[in-house]
């Protein structure tokens, strides 16, 4: 059994291997994605990477503070029947098949070949998993492991090849989503794919100007928040009005924070974790629940953030069904007084300097694979509540969480099971 996805919990997670020097394999990736193929090819080998439960909170978590809390038989059944297990992935992470039947380019492609030395150990996305060719073997081995749902995305270079609606659609990659899509449904039910496919029929032609030599990063990040934010509550309307009483279909927004603690129990500390969890989360939560984005981001970056007219106030407030939440680390705030008044830009209108040590100097917890990435479990918990008390109660699944773990392409499955910084996570 290989892996089907880069992210699950509270299951076994086997394999993410981005590009396989396999020959056989290799040789294969050009048949069209309905042919399957039986030899495992080291299909053991991989990362073990990350761990997602895609859950449903119904009502406010009541998780043990402490390890030695949890029953030594703690299992699935402890969880409400209407829990949600799942796995998720990205495209471009298990697909491969990345220049057959009428797929484009993506700048992950362009990326990993033009720049091979800024990948750790030179490979692409061109092979991946083989998830193109091998969905089938792999969403069957989501419904033996048990799984109730699997949130997907979807590439559009695949769809659009182009980038640009008037290139055409490609009609290969739309039966590919949709042969996944039913193949999911037919065997565990719950497919969430990250883009409709359905909105291709509403695709605007916002196309990149190539005469742009330019950026602005004071503005620009609240621009693109604005007019995504917009967009996405525009497509909610249009489902809602002209889809939903036929097909009963449920839309969500997936967002992605880390969670942010004082670094002392000084106020000023305090108000610093608020600000920097505004900044993050909230400019998206807030207009999504209130229609406006939260008093002190608008106090700090002024004129330079856009406004909600009334009407689009109504459109977004409630334009979701559930939240998607992604969570991987904390970072402790202080305030920051050194800001360059020439030098603006979203990085720095918070005024909230981030750090993953505490008061003392230590780390908040062993770091991961990635640099960023400092392991503190409880953050999750943290946030599930907070979204919770602040925002209305929503309906959340976890879309992504967990921690990452560099690969072993020398061990066995046996040994890459033996995996102790998972367990231990």
């Amino acid at each position: 059994m290989r892996a089907v996805s880069n992210l699950v919990l509270l299951e076994v997670q086997v394999s993410n291997e981005m590009n396989s020097p396999n020959k056989e394999l290799n040789q294969r990736k050009n048949s069209g994605y309905d042919k399957l193929n039986d030899n495992p090819w080291h299909r053991n080998q991989g990362v073990l990477i990350v761990f997602l439960i895609s859950l449903l909170v119904l009502t406010k978590l009541a998780m043990a503070d402490d390890c030695d809390d949890i029953p030594a038989d703690f299992n699935r059944t402890y969880f409400p029947d209407d829990f949600i297990f799942g796995t998720a992935t990205s495209a471009y992470q298990i697909e491969g098949a990345a220049n057959i039947l009428g797929k484009g380019p993506r700048f992950w492609d362009t990326f990993t070949h033009e720049h091979p030395e800024r990948i750790k150990d030179h490979s692409s996305g061109d092979v991946a998993v083989d998830f193109y060719h091998r969905f089938r073997e792999d969403i069957k081995n989501m419904k033996d492991m048990g799984f109730n749902a699997f949130r997907f995305s979807i590439s559009w270079p695949r769809v659009i090849p182009s980038g640009k609606r008037r290139g055409g659609v490609n009609e290969e990659g739309i039966e590919f989503y949709n042969t996944v899509i039913n193949e999911t449904m037919h065997k565990i039910k719950e497919a969430f794919p990250i883009r409709d496919i359905g909105a291709l029929h509403y695709f605007l032609s916002l196309e990149v100007n190539h005469q742009c030599r330019a950026g602005n990063s004071s503005t620009e990040p609240y621009i693109v928040a604005h007019h995504l934010l917009l967009t996405h509550a525009a497509v909610v309307q249009v489902y809602r009005e002209h889809y939903k009483a036929t097909q009963n279909g449920k839309i969500r927004i997936t967002l992605f924070t880390f969670w942010f603690e004082p670094l002392s129990n000084r106020i000023e500390d305090i108000e610093a974790s608020k600000i920097a969890l505004d900044f993050m989360f909230g400019l998206w939560m807030d207009p999504l629940t209130n229609g406006r984005y939260p008093r002190i981001v608008q106090d700090l970056v002024g004129d330079r953030l856009l406004k909600f007219t009334d009407k689009e106030t109504q459109l977004l407030q409630g334009s979701y069904d559930f939240i998607g939440l992604q969570y991987y680390t904390l970072y402790n705030a202080k305030p920051n007084a050194l800001i360059d008044p020439d030098h603006i830009r979203y990085k720095t209108d918070s005024h909230v300097t981030e750090t993953s040590y505490d008061y003392d100097g230590n780390l908040i917890g062993p770091q991961a694979y990635s640099s960023w990435f400092y392991i503190f479990q409880k953050g999750i918990r943290h946030l599930l509540n907070y979204t919770k008390d602040t925002y209305n109660d929503p309906v959340i699944y976890i879309t992504e969480n967990g921690v990452d773990y560099l690969n072993n392409e020398t061990h066995s499955i046996e040994e890459a099971l033996q995996d102790e910084f998972r367990i231990n996570y």
